[in-house]
């Protein structure tokens, strides 16, 4: 790039007539714009990568809403009320709507809890450790690379914060998802993800936020409310890569060749869950902020098309699938079309 800036400045300084000078000033303003705009994309990144680290070692405070939205209309809402303390602490209690009101999830770091106190039931989980959590999350920013574009949009304000925006198109310009990074925390303040047809499907943002709260560590232990019904989730499955998997199970894995703008396959990520007493391979993907997972088997699975829930199964080529995950209708055919024949 040096070698390519100092052949510019010699051409202009050598050219005697004025209108080589002014190409050579184009050429040079060019060059210098094109190089401003790739530091500009490095720094979106490297924000981003601070956003990450900065995850789960900040204490903070507020109440955020999260609207779900389809073909540009709103068709659900929700508003919680979040407490976050370092070691990866985490209390989230829903506001909003009734139905759903006092629902609760306690995190302690090591193991989380989730409440219904309208069914009084609980699931339990132990986690993977934090360090583990977080690495994964670099590394799929790492990825995200080569199929996204980041581009910083300047200041924004959010909950009374001064943040900086940064938005991620595929490399064909189709905006994907914004976040809105907190400018002294660089916590995410406000995350819109976006459709294929390039309108808002759900957006996540803080109406109020206090960094410097008076917390109680008491409000990180959980304690099963009487006569209340206990699910013990089992730990999260192994993460290891596809050929350890697929020599694992016993059979390849089947891997769309088409994925929504934006995403990614963890390749590295995958893992092996049992269903009745039958091996599933679980392939995750994802765009940095959201994901979806694909189970498959090559034996039945009792398995009917059917949407519900953000679940889609269907049988295909001899496998069965299960889909899990918060992607479109047309996101979902492209997907299955887009699937290998097992046979």
């Amino acid at each position: 790039m040096s070698r390519l800036l100092g052949e510019t400045a010699q051409v202009v300084l050598v050219s005697r007539g004025r209108a080589l000078w002014r190409i050579g000033i184009c050429v040079l303003t060019t060059l210098v714009v094109g190089l401003a705009a790739v530091w500009s994309d490095e720094a979106a990144w490297e924000r981003l990568e601070a956003s990450i680290r900065a995850a789960g070692n900040v204490a903070y405070l507020g109440i955020r809403d999260i609207v779900i939205f389809d073909k540009g209309r709103k068709v659900s809402g929700y508003q919680q009320k979040i407490t976050r303390m370092p070691g990866n602490r985490e209390r989230i209690v829903v506001l909003y709507p009734p139905d759903q009101r006092g629902r609760l999830k306690v995190c302690n770091g090591s193991e989380v809890w989730e409440y219904w106190p309208h069914q009084n039931k609980v699931i339990h989980q132990q986690l993977r450790p934090f360090a583990e959590q977080r690495q994964q999350r670099l590394a799929v920013l790492s990825s995200l690379k080569r199929t996204l574009e980041a581009r910083s949009l300047g200041d924004g304000i959010v909950a009374g914060r001064l943040c900086h925006i940064i938005a991620f198109s595929d490399y064909s310009g189709r905006l994907v998802r914004k976040v809105w990074l907190d400018g002294l925390t660089t916590v995410e303040l406000k995350v819109q993800r976006f459709g294929s047809d390039e309108r808002l499907a759900y957006s996540s943002y803080y109406t109020t936020i206090n960094f410097h709260p008076q917390l109680d560590e008491t409000m990180f232990v959980f304690e099963v409310p009487e006569g209340a019904i206990v699910r013990e989730l089992p730990p999260p499955p192994q993460r290891m890569t596809l050929a350890d998997a697929q020599a694992k199970v016993g059979f390849r894995a089947l891997v769309p060749a088409r994925l929504p703008p934006g995403y990614v396959f963890q390749q590295d990520q995958v893992a092996v869950n049992d269903h009745r007493g039958q091996p599933l391979l679980w392939l995750p993907f994802t765009n940095g902020v959201d994901t979806f997972s694909l189970f498959q088997s090559p034996a039945p699975l009792q398995c009917e098309t059917s949407v519900r829930s953000r679940v889609v199964t269907w049988t295909q080529g001899g496998y069965s699938f299960v889909l899990v995950g918060t992607l479109s209708n047309k996101e979902i055919r492209s997907i299955q079309r887009s699937m290998p024949d097992g046979r």
